[in-house]
């Protein structure tokens, strides 16, 4: 058994094959939505096959099976609400420990979660899951209003292949491949720069 997680719509996904038929997809629990239901299963063991059944049916978004889950073997929906049950909560301290030290090195070498900090500090109004709506231009106006503010420049890293944070990426735009791309999918030809409003009038 194994999972890969991803990021899709701001949230983490995960993915697990319990058999060939292909992938569960699944999203973790809210924190607080854990903490009720371990505290259900403690003072109500009895309810253990009911808040496994709510589990799969609030966390799992995609999986091979029928709709009334009528093919799915015997302990399916059991095992990945307790995986997931598992990752929303983990229980030993190690385990937490190791996903802080996972989400520092995340938080400092995530081009998008820096720009998050560093935009919440300079607006206090504004926490990161805002920021996940707007888009990449009104994300930089945002950003460059925050080194306004707070008198610095921000310098953007991401992890090299050793996973050690590289130099800011300033690679140059090659337009014309744009250009010969876009004529290739059946988009016409237009130079980047007009359209920015970039392009130098003589």
């Amino acid at each position: 058994m194994s999972f890969l997680p991803a990021v899709f719509a701001g949230q983490e996904l995960y993915q697990v094959s319990l058999d060939f038929r292909g992938p569960i997809i699944f999203r973790l629990l809210p924190y607080k939505s854990f903490l009720q239901l371990q505290r259900l299963l403690q003072d109500h063991p009895g309810t253990q096959d009911t808040v496994e059944d709510e589990v799969w049916n609030l966390c799992v978004l995609e999986h091979p099976y029928d709709y009334s889950l009528g093919d799915v073997m015997a302990g399916t929906v059991s095992t990945v609400a307790n995986l997931i049950l598992f990752l929303s909560g983990l229980p030993d301290y190690e385990d937490k420990d190791a996903l802080l030290q996972f989400s520092r090195q995340r938080a400092s070498s995530e081009l998008f979660l820096q720009i998050q900090s560093f935009i919440c500090a300079a607006f206090p109004s504004y926490k990161p899951e805002d920021l996940e709506s707007l888009n990449l231009h009104q994300l930089f106006l945002r950003l460059a209003q925050a080194e306004i503010i707070s008198g610095k420049e921000v310098e953007l890293h991401q992890l090299s292949p050793d996973n050690k944070p590289t130099a800011p990426v300033t690679k140059p735009i090659d337009f014309d491949k744009e250009n010969e791309e876009l004529i290739k999918s059946g988009v016409d030809s237009f130079d980047p720069h007009d359209l920015f409003g970039l392009r130098i009038q003589k």
